[in-house]
């Protein structure tokens, strides 16, 4: 099992890894100066946070999964606002 201590509050690997990649994922976002590469950004933000959403391990019955399914959406919806965002600027 994943440790906690490690840096998130959601005790699970899968959420861990995928926090870690979309951080990464988040700066590259905002260190890009052009549109269409933070569309390319925003688009892998949106497939790793669809990866949460459509976890295997998911349980309705669990907090911490129904936190990360929170979270998963929250980014969903940042990557489609800046998915939108380039699309309206051409």
């Amino acid at each position: 099992m994943y440790n906690q201590n490690e840096g998130s509050a959601i005790p699970c690997k899968i959420h861990h890894e995928s926090t870690v990649a979309m951080k990464m994922l988040k700066q590259q976002i905002n260190q890009a100066e052009l549109f269409g590469i933070k569309a390319k950004h925003a688009d892998e933000l949106l497939n790793e946070a669809n990866g949460l959403v459509n976890c295997p391990h998911f349980d309705n019955q669990n907090n911490d999964c129904m936190n990360c399914q929170i979270i998963a959406h929250l980014h969903i919806k940042i990557a489609q606002l800046i998915i939108k965002a380039k699309s309206l600027s051409q």
